[in-house]
């Protein structure tokens, strides 16, 4: 018999990649044999299969990014696990997948892998993302996800943050309908994806959210995820690190930073980067924050106080 051999096939944008190849990096030092979709040392190879977009078309068009994935991807990663199979003495004993891709888990069925589902952001934001039939159901969305109700709040549970319909993730990617039609039915299958996988990891801890494990308690905290003693230079970022962040970190005293990041598909109005530049307006603390570039038109009012940076050294803290 050979290795345990895993395949990791993430979303991809920057927030789910990173946590996903931490996590593959950790079982890769436990002597399993991993293959990453997206050389590495002998037991964590990277690979890739077409998203279904051309070279040069833009792939921070997130709608049209995951129609394309979820219409091309599949049949690219059948192919690619017959491959995999075909040429090495160790098949493919697991398929680690990002909710995010439901049809990953789809293909692993159907092939008869064992799979794990894994979640790479917060454990409250998946248990809020499982909740939409619910969430449909209590009337606060139609079945295409339209807020229907704009003026009140809601708790999952009485130990939970309230939530404003408007606010629910699809709501705020791009401002196409479309596109928010997209991404909230493509959200909506990680039911489906998550009664389907064998093991759901989260990228988080029961000290950190207690309560969203307790709603979800089948779901298994492995966070969160940090890039400490990884193996080789296999980070996962998607554009080149700027390491002058760590320069202006060394100069602040201890616990004296606030960490900002609004992930890499996030472009916010003049009016909403004033709002968190006002709320981290506190007289000794510093914050270290996206640039001005990717805010669209940010405010720099307490960049005396603060770092911007268009893509800073996040896996290594």
């Amino acid at each position: 018999m050979g290795i345990p051999h895993v395949l990791a096939i993430p979303f991809p944008a920057q927030g789910h990649v990173i946590p996903l190849m931490n996590l593959s990096q950790n079982l890769a030092k436990q002597a399993l044999k991993i293959t990453f979709n997206v050389a590495g040392n002998s037991f964590l190879q990277l690979v890739s299969i077409p998203d279904g977009l051309e070279d040069g078309e833009d792939r921070n068009q997130l709608g049209k990014l995951t129609e394309r994935i979820n219409q091309v991807m599949p049949g690219h990663l059948k192919e690619l696990i017959h491959k995999i199979n075909a040429l090495n003495e160790d098949k493919i004993t697991c398929v680690l997948a990002d909710l995010s891709i439901g049809f990953v888990v789809d293909v692993a069925v159907e092939l008869e892998i064992p799979t794990a589902g894994f979640w790479p952001a917060s454990m409250f934001q998946l248990v809020m993302l499982l909740s939409i039939p619910k969430h449909i159901e209590d009337g606060w969305i139609d079945e295409n996800g339209t807020p229907l109700i704009k003026d009140k709040v809601f708790q999952l549970s009485p130990m939970t943050p309230a939530i404003h319909p408007t606010n629910f993730v699809w709501c705020n990617i791009e401002s196409s309908p479309s596109t928010q039609k997209i991404i909230f039915h493509t959200l909506r299958g990680k039911n489906k994806a998550v009664e389907s996988v064998d093991w759901v990891l989260c990228n988080s801890s029961l000290e950190l959210e207690p309560e969203g494990f307790n709603l979800v308690p089948q779901i298994l905290p492995i966070g969160p995820l940090s890039a400490v003693d990884r193996l080789g230079n296999l980070s996962g970022n998607f554009w080149p690190e700027d390491p002058t962040c760590l320069q202006w970190l060394d100069q602040q005293p201890p616990a004296s930073v606030i960490y900002v990041a609004f992930g890499s598909f996030t472009v916010l109005t003049k009016s909403s980067s004033k709002s968190w530049l006002w709320g981290l307006n506190w007289p000794t603390g510093h914050f270290f924050g996206p640039s001005e570039k990717i805010l669209q038109r940010g405010n720099t009012m307490f960049t005396h106080r603060g770092l911007s940076k268009e893509w800073e050294i996040e896996v290594r803290w």
